[in-house]
């Protein structure tokens, strides 16, 4: 996605947000001055994480018990258990996906953003809504909007961020 002082570039996979989230491959051009809201949510699958935890633990119970219980193969077990639950963790990292989500007057653009960290979406939504506030801001002198007052400097297209 790419921002400028004027609209946010999209070229790429968008995801329609739902139950099964359709994704199709797009290239959107939206202007600031209609984007209502952005927000990102992450989805997850917590019950991986509770089994891979569970067979860990599993794992550890078997192999300090071993010979208290009597079992001739507890290290085995011990083992194919833990390499198990790790497998069950991997997945509830591997399969976690963030949906970044801009709304506009429009409908809405999402798109995956898995390998983007939160702080960067974060700084991203910040940069979307100061360039919306900016482009819809009243000119102090005559009643007409920011892109038009004559107080102000023109309003460039100049890429200010650019975001994978």
């Amino acid at each position: 996605c790419v921002l400028t002082d004027k609209r946010v570039y999209h070229k790429g996979m968008t995801v329609a947000v739902g139950p099964r989230g359709h994704v199709a491959t797009s290239e959107s051009i939206l202007d600031l001055k209609s984007i209502t809201a952005t927000s990102f949510s992450v989805r997850s699958f917590p019950v991986l994480f509770v089994i891979g935890a569970l067979f860990v633990i599993t794992a550890a119970v078997l192999f300090l018990m071993k010979d208290k219980m009597g079992l001739d193969n507890g290290t085995m077990l011990a083992i194919v258990a833990g390499i198990i639950g790790l497998v069950f963790v991997g997945l509830y990292f591997l399969i976690r996906k963030k949906i970044y989500t801009i709304l506009f007057s429009g409908g809405e653009l999402s798109f995956r953003a898995s390998g983007t960290p939160v702080k960067a979406l974060r700084a991203f939504s910040a940069a979307v809504m100061a360039g919306v506030e900016k482009l819809n801001a009243p000119c102090p002198v005559a009643d007409e909007p920011a892109t038009a007052c004559p107080c102000t400097e023109q309003i460039s297209d100049e890429s200010v961020m650019d975001q994978a």
